[in-house]
Formats: structure tokens, C-alpha cells, sequence
């Protein structure tokens, strides 16, 4: 049932694809009980009419002609076999059109991953840019500080020298 309704990936397979199958099993056990139907009716109407014949003293119907039933056994094959390739048709186009919005949708993915990453590689590298320069500026502090302080020492043994 799957199959007809065109649903080739059992992965994809719903629960509202499950109730299409249902009904198109349904639909098609209905169809052949109807044409079994249609079929017994046709045949008791052909007998009831052979045996009015009979009794009325008519002649009987000309027999069907084989090579008529062929054709048109022929005929019905063909609009079947044409119903079930524009089926087909539909489905595979379905099918088609399912594997593209998946291949977008993966592609669309795979684009919002990438952009991501991109993002947090570009917070990373702006965190450590940051702390780079806040470890440069604490350096350049301390340098300063050492600095300040050796003069500091300097002019306090430059003065405690002329002190003395």
C-alpha cells in the first residue's frame, strides 16, 4: 500500500501515510466488490433474459464476439497501465520533490553549523585578543612600577651618598 501511495522511504513513513494506506486498501477491497457485484448482476441479467427469450419463443442474442472482448479487455488494460504511470509520475515527482527539501534543509544545517562555529571561533579569538592585552598592560604596569621603584632607589642612595 505504501508502494501505490508513492511512499518509497519507510523512514518518512507517518501515521497519516498509514491511514492513506488503510483507505486506499479499503477503497480498492470496495472497488473489487463492486465490480464482482456488477459482474454477477450483468450475468444473472443475461440469464434472465435468455430464459424470457426461451420462454417467449424468441430466438436467442447473437453470442458475444471474442475478438470485441479482446479489444476492449485491451482497452481497459491500457487506460490501467496509463493511470498507474501517471501515478508513478506523481509519485517519483513527490519523491523528487521530498529528496530536494531534504537536501535543503540539510544544506541549510550544515550553513547555521558552519556560521556557528564561525562565531564562537570569532568570540574565542576576541576573548584571547582581550586577555592578551590586559596581559601586556599588566606587564607594561609592572615594568613601569620596577622602574619607578630602581629610580626611586636610586635617587634615595644618590641622596643618602651626599648625606654622607
Amino acid at each position: 500500500a505504501a508502494e501505490c501511495l508513492g511512499i518509497n522511504n519507510p523512514f518518512t513513513f507517518t501515521e497519516e501515510d498509514m491511514d492513506r494506506a488503510i483507505e486506499h486498501i479499503t477503497a480498492a477491497r470496495d472497488e473489487a466488490e463492486a465490480c464482482r457485484t456488477a459482474a454477477a448482476l450483468a450475468e444473472h441479467d443475461r440469464r434472465t433474459e435468455l430464459m424470457r427469450r426461451r420462454l417467449c419463443g424468441e430466438s436467442p442474442p447473437p453470442p458475444e464476439d471474442p475478438v470485441d472482448k479482446t479489444l476492449e479487455a485491451i482497452e481497459r488494460a491500457r487506460e490501467e497501465l496509463e493511470a498507474e504511470a501517471k501515478a508513478q509520475e506523481e509519485a517519483d515527482a513527490a519523491y523528487a520533490e521530498e529528496a530536494l527539501r531534504l537536501e535543503r534543509e540539510i544544506t541549510d544545517r550544515e550553513k547555521a553549523e558552519r556560521r556557528r562555529r564561525e562565531a564562537e571561533d570569532q568570540q574565542l579569538a576576541r576573548r584571547l585578543a582581550e586577555e592578551a592585552d590586559a596581559k601586556e598592560r599588566e606587564d607594561q604596569e609592572a615594568s613601569s612600577r620596577a622602574l619607578a621603584l630602581r629610580i626611586q632607589e636610586e635617587e634615595q642612595a644618590e641622596a643618602r651618598r651626599k648625606r654622607s
